[in-house]
């Protein structure tokens, strides 16, 4: 959950309707055709390179047995086919009713009666057609839609459609929204094509209505839009919430392609053709955007929202990107006098621009030229910096330094990703059903060995095991195996008990991904695990296993001269030939100037030529997952498989707070007076959850981990006021490996020491990251009730904080700048690491033992004193748009306040650009 939510959203639509007349009339130069062969069965390369010849899937044939164990129905339908409630999927017939009928039967928990519910998942399927709609599909909560991924079904709008949204995850109500947007979770779209191209274009439409928060995601989806002149189609709004992922979209016409606000967001490889604004950004604290390809827009992002006197983006992180036949690339509203003076921090790295008009525009003109002919940009900012040198800020506003990548984390120059597998080749003989093999995920039978047995017999046979939905209680560790592969319905929940966990100082796995040594890959997608009852040793998930590098494609020498090495000193601002501006920090190389203005990049991180293959009518070169460099799983049974990087796609852990937790409102109720002794002899030790949600060991090696949300409950999900709960687990994601994680989307929220530390390691890609502290803290303080345990790293925190008279007063209110007990635990923690590239973080501290006045904007972010922690060695690290809510500092080195929050008011939140420190 993310407590606050943006007070200025009107004022971004206001102006986003300004916005409107800029472009609205901006006619089309040419039309760039996309190439739906690339689209069938994935975008932009996540088609299995042994293609389906039929539409035949799985996912469509197999015996569906999963079951809601806390919905009192016995007759409740988890997995529900389309065609089974009456659509044709025939293109003329209305399938409107049809369709909402299969989302809502069953007593579900629906927008405007219902604020939230796990007890009713649902996965709804369209198999391959084309669905005729008149009115919007009403989307619920905790449900997934999903389409034939080998054959995208469409969603046709009618010409007599009424409504303004073809999927609409949140309707609207008398009293606005229908559900919380930062309270919505566990939800995904994907493999569909939504078509309003028959909907005059003068009419306002919206493809998805998705405000929304964690562990949600739209993918594989295809927004095909009208292209007339004065187009009022949009493909995706997002105007609230607390994301979340997007991946894998292609946008078509329309006025705008994704038009969203949100506190923090990843998005990863969207493709738009014939935009009228590709992106418009009606506000943020923290957005990162990956693997974009803009073609044939008038404008590519828009973060332009408020104007210069009330900048409504916080901050946007965009990097290994295009824009091919462009009039404005970027378009802004940041000076060095603007109002945030924080807002607006913008970084750019490795962007190509071709033929574009304007790279880069902002108020006082162009910042960034375009071109006739093609450059890239290795990296470009504006906002404020820092290194550990100084607490003053340097103002940027040009060309910067790269990050030196590391070759670990890198495919051919741009950061490795992979694409969610859904192994749309395989016969529906190679999928193993959890249930088939003897579990029962009925919440209350002991499951580990039948859940292990499925595990190990799924892996050594080559198949693929399906968890059926349901909760699965296990007593003792599952050992998953390398060459598993593990696929969930709708997030079926591994739900640990029992004395095994009960050793607070001897932590062990509730699952063990490979054994210390072990080699192999694993890819594992839309699972939940979870703890019932006490548990304070249960490590929910430890990852041991070593798996393959991120794969390469052979290509030319680059032809540039080798670079030295960074060295990450200050230098004063110099001037490139052309007056553009180079950014006063971290240089690595000087700027060489090409002859027609366009800046090179410094040899070590150029990008290979070869990678580049834009073809001439501006076709996205889908780099994401080349045709032939794609890892285990998306090739079909019986072919070669390239070993590469191990991945989890969509697996959570949720510790406390829904049905079956046995750590809900009536188990673990908040405190309600800060009166609590120090130590606290009312914890109640039944509502000490877990030690640990992820721990990624030594031995682990090539982690691929996107839209993973580790979540310790901070209220209950079944509760109807959503009221809140405590519940302690001691560490959130905790990485020791010593080469290459990726972290793409990832949130950790409520643990005590920690959300996120990378300790002793290497190699880590991350972004955009999001953290939450405790709410109860500093009450208990951090330490307590968890030991801190050596040779987990933990951090250890002052004596004082046992201190009670911190704490005993339950009317004394915080004085200004008093707040220096250090007690809170981290919302990130780097000790002794080095290649750590973070883009895009948003470390949020909304409450002082349940107290959300010290968050409130105007009073000081007085939370807790800090939350950041960069400690001891460090080489090659670097945070690109960082946001924070609460804390006073932002970024503490070697125990030293380096950035004060109160330099960088970016609205809500406290925002800088950069923070880069070199080696210590």
């Amino acid at each position: 959950m993310s407590f606050a939510t943006r007070s200025s959203v009107a004022i971004a639509l206001i102006w986003l309707l300004a916005c409107t007349f800029v472009f609205a009339n901006h006619g089309v130069r040419r039309q760039s055709q996309p190439h739906y062969e690339n689209l069938r069965g994935g975008i932009n390369g996540t088609r299995p390179a042994y293609s389906n010849p039929s539409c035949s899937y799985w996912l469509e044939e197999i015996d569906h047995q999963g079951i809601a164990p806390f919905q009192n129905d016995s007759s409740y339908e988890v997995f529900r086919n389309v065609k089974d409630f009456g659509a044709l999927g025939d293109g003329i017939t209305d399938d409107t009713a049809a369709i909402n009928l299969a989302i809502s039967q069953g007593g579900r928990c629906a927008p405007g009666s219902c604020a939230s519910s796990t007890t009713t998942p649902a996965l709804v399927y369209f198999p391959a057609g084309t669905y005729l709609v008149s009115a919007s599909i009403i989307d619920y909560y905790y449900t997934t839609l999903i389409g034939n991924p080998n054959c995208l079904p469409t969603i046709k709008v009618a010409q007599n459609y009424t409504g303004s949204f073809v999927i609409d995850g949140d309707p609207y109500g008398a009293n606005g929204l229908s559900y919380g947007a930062t309270n919505v979770f566990w939800r995904q779209i994907r493999n569909l094509i939504i078509d309003t191209t028959s909907v005059n274009a003068t009419t306002q439409i919206s493809g998805i209505h998705w405000p929304t928060g964690q562990a949600t995601s739209i993918s594989n989806v295809v927004f095909q839009m009208n292209e007339q002149p004065g187009t009022q189609h949009w493909g995706l709004f997002i105007e609230e919430g607390s994301g979340g992922f997007l991946s894998d979209l292609v946008f078509i016409g329309g006025l705008y392609g994704a038009n969203v606000g949100n506190q923090q967001f990843t998005s990863r490889n969207f493709t738009f053709y014939n935009c009228v604004t590709a992106i418009n950004q009606l506000w943020d604290w923290g957005w990162t955007y990956q693997q974009m390809s803009f073609n044939n827009v008038s404008c590519g992002l828009n973060m332009s929202s408020g104007g210069v006197s009330d900048q409504a983006v916080g901050s946007v992180v965009m990097f290994d990107s295009e824009f091919n036949d462009v009039d404005i690339g970027i378009l802004h509203a940041h000076t060095a006098n603007a109002y945030p003076p924080a807002a607006g921090a913008l970084i750019l790295e490795n962007v190509d621009f071709n033929h574009v008009g304007v790279a880069v525009q902002g108020p006082n003109g162009t910042d960034v030229p375009g071109t006739t002919s093609s450059f890239t940009v290795p990296a470009w900012a504006q906002g404020h910096a820092y290194s550990p040198s100084s607490m003053n800020f340097t103002e940027l506003h040009g060309y910067i330094t790269p990050n030196l990548r590391s070759p670990a984390l890198t495919s051919n120059g741009e950061y490795y990703t992979r694409p969610k597998p859904q192994y749309g080749d395989w016969p529906v003989s190679q999928i193993l059903s959890a249930r088939s093999v003897g579990a029962k995920g009925d919440g209350f039978t002991d499951d580990t060995a039948a859940l292990q047995t499925a595990i190990t017999t799924a892996a050594s046979q080559g198949n693929i095991l399906f968890i059926d939905g349901g909760d699965y209680i296990v007593t003792s560790t599952l050992y998953v195996p390398a060459g598993s592969k593990i696929v969930g319905e709708v997030f079926p929940v591994i739900l640990a008990t029992g004395a095994f966990w009960s050793d607070i100082n001897n932590p062990l796995p509730v699952v063990q991904v490979g054994k210390p040594g072990e080699v192999g890959q694993i890819e594992w997608s839309d699972c939940i695990l979870s703890t019932k009852g006490p548990a304070p040793g249960a490590v929910l998930v430890q990852w041991n296993l070593a798996s393959g590098n991120a794969p390469q494609r052979p290509s030319p020498p680059v032809p540039h001269s080798s670079a030295p090495a960074a060295s990450l000193t200050l230098v004063p601002v110099s001037q490139i030939p052309d007056g553009q501006p180079q950014a006063p920090i971290d240089t690595v190389v000087p700027v060489s100037q090409i002859s027609d203005g366009q800046v090179q990049a410094p040899a070590a991180t150029a990008r290979p030529a070869a990678s580049v293959s834009q073809v001439s009518d501006g076709q996205p070169r889908y780099s994401s997952a080349p045709l032939g460099w794609i890892g285990q799983g998306q090739y079909g049974p019986g072919q070669p498989e390239v070993q590469g990087p191990s991945g989890m796609w969509d697996v959570h852990t949720r510790i406390g707070g829904f049905a079956g937790s046995d750590l809900s409102i009536t188990d673990c109720p908040a405190s309600e007076t800060r009166n609590i002794s120090i130590p606290p002899n009312e914890i109640d030790d039944n509502c000490v959850a877990a030690a640990a949600s992820v721990i990624v060991t030594k031995t682990a090696r090539n982690l691929y981990m996107e839209n993973t949300w580790l979540w310790v409950a901070d209220h209950d999900a079944e509760d109807p006021q959503l009221r809140q709960i405590t519940v302690y687990a001691g560490r959130g994601l905790l990485i020791e490996s010593n080469h290459a994680v990726w972290l793409v989307g990832t949130s950790v929220e409520h643990h005590s020491f920690y959300e996120y530390q990378f300790a002793n390691t290497q190699d880590i890609f991350a972004g955009h990251i999001q953290t939450e502290t405790a709410y109860y803290q500093p009450n208990p303080p951090a330490q307590i009730p968890f030991p801190a345990i050596a040779s987990l790293s933990d951090p250890t925190f002052p004596d004082y904080c046992l201190n009670g008279s911190l704490f005993l007063d339950p009317d004394y209110i915080l004085q200004p700048n008093e707040l220096h007990n250090n007690c809170d635990g981290w919302g990130l923690r780097i000790v002794d690491s080095f290649n750590i590239y973070i883009y895009g973080a948003g470390h949020y501290s909304f409450f002082y033992d349940y107290n959300v006045t010290c968050a409130q904007q105007g009073y000081g972010a007085e939370c807790q004193s800090r939350v950041v922690s960069l400690e001891n060695s460090m080489q090659n690290v670097a945070i690109y748009g960082l946001s924070t809510v609460g804390s006073q500092s932002m970024v503490t080195w070697n125990g030293r306040d380096v950035v004060p929050a109160a330099d960088n008011v970016a609205g809500f939140t406290n925002t800088i650009a950069l923070f880069r420190p070199g080696q210590v």
